[in-house]
């Protein structure tokens, strides 16, 4: 996911609104991070699986093979559900941070 923020110069006047962006900027970078994570770990899940599953197909008769790749899924489930939800508190943070502050940041300049 790809976000592109413009940042203008800053004046005295719009001191609040400076505040408002950098504010935004955090919880943007924030969740940047947080998917970055998120990627990672899905990564090395699959990598995990991946030779988890190896060791099923080599050795059908180990069952500590298949309650460990049940654990990993059962773990990567749990993961992937907070991450989801980390992603969507972090968007309802900037969501909430634009609206509570809508009339300030779309003030005319006179």
């Amino acid at each position: 996911m790809w976000i592109k923020l413009n940042v203008e110069a800053v004046t005295e006047s719009e001191t609040f609104v400076f505040q408002v962006q950098e504010e935004v900027l955090g919880t943007i970078n924030g969740i940047e991070d947080a998917i970055e994570g998120f990627l990672t770990t899905l990564t090395e899940y699959h990598t995990a699986r991946a030779v988890i599953t190896s060791k099923i197909h080599l050795f059908p008769q180990y069952e500590n093979a298949i309650h460990q790749l049940k654990q990993l899924d059962k773990k990567s489930a749990q993961d992937l559900v907070a991450s989801v939800q980390s992603l969507r508190d972090g968007s309802y943070q900037v969501i909430d941070i634009l609206q509570k502050n809508e009339e300030h940041l779309t003030e005319k300049k006179q």
